[in-house]
Order: C-alpha cells, then structure tokens, then sequence
C-alpha cells in the first residue's frame, strides 16, 4: 500500500529557527496515539461510505498500519513552520503596514508599533491519496487551521521591515480534521515575555495568502 499526500506549499521559511512555540505544525500536532487511533476512524468511516462491508475485512494490524501510514504522510504534508506562519500573519496588518510606509522612505527609520489584541487564523486542506497492492482505492480530504490568539504585541519596524515582535498573553491553537473526524487538537501558549527577532527583517509589502484572519 501507497499513500502521498498534496497541499499548496508556503513561500520558503522566513524566520530563523526557534525553539520556544513549536516548529512544525505536522510535528505539533500529529503526535501520540491519539491521532493514530482518530485517523484509523476516519479511513473506516470514508471507506464504509463507498463500500459498507470494507472496514470488517481490515484485521486490527492492517488498520493499525494504514493509521500509521496516513499521519505519517500528513505529518509530511504539514511540514510548514508555525513561526513562519505567524510572521506571515502579522506580514498583513494594517497597523504594521502603515508603519512600513511611515519607515521606508530611509535606512535609519524606525517605530514602535503597540498592536491591540488580535487574532490571526491560518487555514490549509490536504488531501492523502490511498493505495492497496498499487491501485487507487479513494483519497481522503482534511483541514488545517491555525488559531493564534494575540495581546500584549509590540513590534519594531525599520526602513520598512518587520525587525521583532515581543509577544505576552498569547497562545496558538491547531486543529487538524480529516474526513470530518477531528484527529488533532493542540494549544500553545506562547512563553512569558516572547521575543522574536528577525535579523535583518521581514520587508512588509508583498501580499500574504491562506490567512483567513489578521486585524
């Protein structure tokens, strides 16, 4: 049996690595028995819909395996950054956007934007194709979504980039639903006093795509 798995890849990381909120979202999110045993249900219940005597011809192995094999693959397919995602977030709003205008016009402009409380959400559906004995059997469709809560933010803009943001009284929440089973649900929240720094920066003028929510 075969299983790949599709999804819209993300423009290539922007932030430098960082340890304190998790790194990838497939990582985060697709880990423990928990979503073994949910993606088990989902590949039954998809299954049973197309064929209803199919899930009582899968002995307790062979599902145990095709779970297996089906967060292994989302867990490939989700390999996107959480950072990254939450940069690209912040790459759209207004607040920051203006700041970018005000700062751009010099190498040594500088500001200090306060963002009030804010929400940014993220969403992505992958699909897994499914394989038995190398012939196309169904393929099973999800959905993603990334839910970061934001208060206490303060970000510093220079020469029109986003230089770092401090963080406090924030989390992030990722959902994962494959085949309308929810197989992952996870919240983070972010650490006391969360600093990101960006190097150089992130210029904050390209548009920014898949982010349902930031303002």
């Amino acid at each position: 049996m075969t299983i790949t798995g599709s999804a819209a890849p993300l423009r290539p990381a922007l932030s430098e690595p960082h340890g304190e909120l998790p790194g990838d979202v497939g990582a985060w999110l697709l880990t423990g028995q928990g979503p073994l045993n949910a993606a088990e249900r989902a590949l039954a219940a998809s299954m049973k819909d197309r064929d209803r005597h199919w899930p009582a011809r899968l002995g307790k192995v062979l599902k145990a395996a095709l779970g297996q094999e089906i967060v292994a693959a989302l867990r490939t397919v989700l390999e996107q950054s959480v950072v990254d995602i939450l940069i690209e977030g912040w790459g759209r709003h207004s607040a920051l956007l203006a700041a970018a205008d005000a700062t751009a016009s010099g190498p040594d402009e500088e500001t200090t934007v306060d963002l009030v409380e804010h929400t940014i959400r993220w969403q992505q559906e992958p699909a897994v194709e499914f394989f038995r004995d190398q012939v196309y059997l169904l393929t099973l469709t999800g959905q993603l979504e990334l839910t970061f809560k934001l208060g206490e933010v303060v970000a510093k803009v220079r020469s029109g980039r986003l230089i770092s943001v401090a963080a406090g009284n924030s989390s992030v929440t990722g959902v994962v639903v494959l085949e309308g089973v929810e197989i992952a649900r996870r919240t983070r929240p972010f650490p006391p006093d969360y600093v990101l720094k960006l190097g150089a920066g992130i210029e904050l003028t390209h548009p920014v795509s898949r982010l349902m929510d930031a303002a």
